[in-house]
């Protein structure tokens, strides 16, 4: 006899989890199902339950995104005089082969980055 059955891991963080899926066997007994389908009571009993352990692993992983070869990646646009557009290319990979998708956003709704406090020359 076989049985199919479906095991989920979900994990909620990244690590590595480890531990056992029991599965417990066990067939009615005999002469208590016949007692049962007497006497109408509902269910059967069990005799003889046996544990049987799966030993079970699991990865939690995130995406890692990173800008390649930088450890504190720094955009720099440099000296722009107002009304000028300098765009500069940004490569970001992602190091890990759990898919993600990503969008890059200004830390201001503005779009705008505040400027420096005037310094003296």
């Amino acid at each position: 006899q076989m049985a199919r059955c479906t095991v989920s891991f979900e994990p909620q963080s990244a690590s590595v989890f480890d531990g056992l899926i029991v599965c417990e066997a066990s067939r009615p007994s005999d002469s208590l199902a016949e007692d049962s389908v007497l006497d109408g009571s509902v269910g059967h009993e069990m005799k003889e339950a046996k544990q049987h352990y799966v030993q079970s692993t699991g990865v939690g992983k995130l995406p890692h995104l990173c800008v390649p070869g930088c450890p504190s990646p720094v955009v720099d646009f440099g000296d722009v005089s107002p009304g000028n557009r300098v765009q500069l290319n940004l490569e970001i990979l992602n190091t890990t082969s759990v898919r993600a998708s990503f969008r890059l956003r200004p830390l201001h709704e503005d779009g705008q980055a505040a400027p420096l406090a005037p310094s003296p020359f």
